[in-house]
């Protein structure tokens, strides 16, 4: 019986010594050490299993419209604006979060008063209130990934698409028919899946 409890012992004290993990390796007393290199190129982005650093844009693969456009359909005050419903698709292997972040002018413009509207993500968002363009960063919405899930279990899951569209109206009486012209900047995010809730 003594042999068999010094027997466990040794073998409990020899399952403490082997490393946890093979991360790392030591050199002692050695003047090289050798270091595999394992390389991908074109690594698939939609693959939730591939080994991209967490958080890193290289996870980014976001599908959006290449153009949009908002109209109204008379001259008359309050006119309502209406637009087509887009849609912007996540294929990436992880959750993205997407950002709104300000409408840039091509041109120089009438001074018309209008409101124009993003509709169709978590909440409405107001991009151009009467005359001034708004420039506040303004997250939108998150999407799950390629595969519609939130987190690397798959126990959360959520759309990977949303639909929106533009909404407000035309604040005065116009003489004529006017045409605006803007760049939308979205931002995205991957969302680290190892960062705690």
């Amino acid at each position: 019986m003594k042999k068999m409890i010094s027997l466990l012992a040794l073998s409990s004290m020899m399952l403490m010594a082997v490393p946890v993990s093979a991360v790392d390796q030591e050199i002692v007393g050695e003047g090289t050490g050798d270091i595999p290199v394992n390389g991908t190129l074109g690594m698939d982005n939609t693959d939730p299993t591939a080994p991209i650093v967490e958080g890193e844009d290289s996870w980014i693969n976001v599908s959006l419209p290449t153009e949009t456009i908002f109209y109204s359909t008379n001259t008359e005050k309050d006119a309502p604006i209406t637009s087509p419903k887009y849609t912007i698709t996540n294929n990436s292997g992880r959750p993205v979060d997407i950002y709104y972040n300000g409408l840039t002018s091509n041109g120089t413009y009438d001074d018309i008063s209008y409101n124009l509207n993003l509709k169709g993500f978590d909440s409405d968002l107001a991009i151009r209130t009467v005359k001034d363009l708004s420039v506040n960063r303004s997250k939108l919405i998150t999407l799950a990934n390629g595969k519609g899930n939130m987190d690397e279990a798959g126990t959360t899951t959520g759309e990977n698409t949303v639909k929106y569209e533009y909404t407000g109206k035309v604040n005065e009486e116009l003489t004529n028919k006017i045409q605006h012209s803007y760049t939308m900047t979205l931002e995205f995010e991957a969302v680290d899946w190892t960062a705690a809730p």
